[in-house]
């Protein structure tokens, strides 16, 4: 029987249970399902009733849209072969790569690695420190990723997990924060927009924001996961010290449709 593309037009139980099988690998996808459903576009193949794969474009940033790829090769093809969109950013497993460059061109591209810890596996050192942001910080956060690179950044990020800053001279330097949850147990944690004015890295602010961050996380989720570039080596090292082990593999950037 062959793959049939549907686009959803609500939430449902087979795309969450298809998700569930590997809750870290889809963090972001399950909090796109249930809490961003309003801010993204769904697509799954099927066959004989069955999930074999979706595809999500995720709206809610400041630039384009986001697409990420989830299943078996053949339904990943069929997927990508009917987005419409002229230009995307991708962030997807990278033996999803050869399939999507049948249909998009990478312009940019990184590779990158999602890390996980647990509980058990935590080992904080001592941090700096850190002050929680509320709503009520919007404005000046807002500003601090308008100088340091944070693409994943959504200001209504603020309210969806916890996000901590580091203050010099009343001036924000350092932030790291949420970018997204899955609440049903065992619950996942995203971690993303960790960044450090260029003047003030290599003081520990950096380690100390998202030790806060995560520790805060651990009060009501089993897993805190996050990416990092697989050349960026000191802070892998940071990360693994910490506790996080590495999960998956994927590729990140600009895609442009092969005309």
């Amino acid at each position: 029987m062959t793959l049939t593309i549907q686009r959803l037009t609500e939430p449902t139980n087979d795309i969450e249970d298809f998700l569930r099988t590997d809750i870290i690998l889809n963090g972001l996808p399950l909090y796109d399902l249930t809490l961003a459903w309003d801010i993204t576009d769904w697509f799954i193949a099927k066959k004989e009733n069955a999930i074999q794969g979706c595809l999500i474009i995720y709206k809610g940033g400041r630039g384009m849209g986001s697409f990420f790829t989830r299943g078996t090769q053949d339904a990943v093809h069929q997927l990508v072969a009917q987005l419409s969109y002229p230009s995307v950013f991708a962030i997807i497993p990278e033996n999803h790569v050869p399939i999507v460059e049948k249909q998009y061109q990478f312009l940019t591209q990184g590779r990158f690695l999602l890390m996980k810890v647990e509980p058990e596996q935590y080992n904080p050192p001592e941090i700096l420190p850190t002050e929680r942001l509320f709503a009520d910080n919007l404005e000046e956060v807002d500003q601090f990723y308008q100088v340091t690179p944070a693409g994943a950044w959504n200001p209504r990020q603020l309210d969806l997990g916890p996000f901590y800053g580091i203050r010099q001279d009343g001036v924000l330097v350092s932030v790291c924060g949420t970018i997204g949850v899955y609440k049903p147990s065992p619950g996942v944690a995203v971690i993303g927009n960790l960044a450090t004015l260029p003047h003030h890295q290599k003081r520990g602010f950096g380690t100390s924001v998202l030790c806060a961050v995560t520790n805060a996380l651990f009060q009501n989720y089993q897993y805190v996961t996050l990416m990092v570039e697989s050349d960026n080596f000191n802070a892998i090292r940071i990360y693994q010290r910490i506790g996080f082990t590495h999960q998956a593999t994927f590729a990140i950037g600009v895609c442009q449709r092969i005309k």
